[in-house]
């Protein structure tokens, strides 16, 4: 069986400190399985000037916060992470250099700085016919789930409805509906059902809840692993466009994904779904499972229903089936 590890390099030159990192990471683990690698080492490496890319995205405090609470910590949900590296500069690297063909992204090297995390790595290994890779939550993680998730009956199934608060690239379509949101939980059957918000981590802490009577996670909102273990445990999770989706898309939960496109913003644009995803209207993810579902519009009562009468019939056997 092989030994060989393969050095990962995600350059904060070019790269963001963004969720984006993790179709990034989608790919190195992909290319690892491909490839017959045994496991993975993550090497982050610092700008030359500044540690992170520079941008009028985020300032300097906002991406080391994110860096050490996500990034640092992200690669650990992939069981074959053995190494996350994190260099003081940039001259660092060489000594993982040696070796091209044990390199990703492919032809990487310090003067010449590539990466992947718009998601052209994961519609080619669509395109190949490959099998999914899945996210999975550490057992420390697990167990702090298990344990919050106890003062709920056993008999309940869980709902997460993860929320995106900026105000930042949103023309007005990322933030989810208020009002439809608070009727569909005092609509929804609480003997079966049990819904959990995890808000935008910016508004972990609000003293004010944004819906009467329904639990929210702070930790979850701050805590990348926990975060992603309640995910795995839920029934059904469901978002609009925000960061945190892409684990619960490619992981095995079931996710429910309302994407209410907007020209007004490249990322949430038709024309960058299909350049970047290869997808239009009426498409699902590439290498995404049959228990997510993207709806092509606002929130919907009806495509609840619907995604959640398809779960009722869903064996656990149909978790790996794209």
């Amino acid at each position: 069986m092989s030994t060989r590890s393969l050095n990962c390099f995600y350059d904060l030159s070019i790269a963001p400190c963004s969720y984006d990192f993790f179709a990034f990471l989608i790919s190195a683990e992909l290319h690892r399985v491909r490839n017959s690698f045994s496991s993975i080492n993550l090497i982050f490496l610092p700008g030359a000037e500044t540690p992170y890319r520079v941008d009028n995205l985020r300032t300097f405090k906002q991406n080391d916060n994110f860096f050490k609470n996500v990034l640092m910590v992200g690669p650990l949900l992939y069981e074959s992470c053995k190494g996350v590296i994190w260099l003081d500069k940039r001259s660092d690297a060489q000594m993982y250099l040696e070796k091209p063909d044990e390199i990703f992204p492919r032809g990487y090297s310090i003067d010449n700085p590539i990466t992947d995390y718009a998601f052209h790595g994961i519609v080619s290994s669509y395109f190949r016919g490959e099998d999914p890779v899945f996210f999975q939550a550490p057992e420390y993680a697990s167990n702090l789930a298990k344990s919050f998730l106890k003062q709920f009956s056993d008999k309940k199934h869980i709902i997460t409805l993860t929320t995106r608060e900026l105000t930042r690239d949103d023309p007005g379509c990322r933030k989810v509906n208020s009002n439809f949101w608070q009727h569909f939980f005092e609509l929804i059957d609480k003997s079966k059902f049990q819904p959990l918000v995890i808000r935008d981590t910016s508004a972990a802490f609000n003293t004010t809840p944004m819906f009467e009577g329904i639990p929210e996670v702070p930790a979850a909102s701050i805590h990348l692993h926990l975060r992603y273990a309640i995910y795995q445990s839920a029934h059904l999770n469901i978002f609009k466009p925000n960061g945190p989706s892409i684990l619960s898309v490619y992981g095995t939960p079931a996710t429910l994904f309302f994407f209410d496109s907007s020209d007004a913003h490249p990322s949430i644009s038709l024309t960058w779904y299909k350049q970047h995803h290869g997808m239009s209207i009426g498409s699902q993810y590439p290498l995404s499972t049959q228990n997510k579902r993207i709806i092509w519009g606002s929130e919907d009562q009806n495509s609840i229903d619907k995604m959640l009468q398809k779960l009722d019939t869903m064996h656990a056997e149909d978790l790996k089936k794209l």
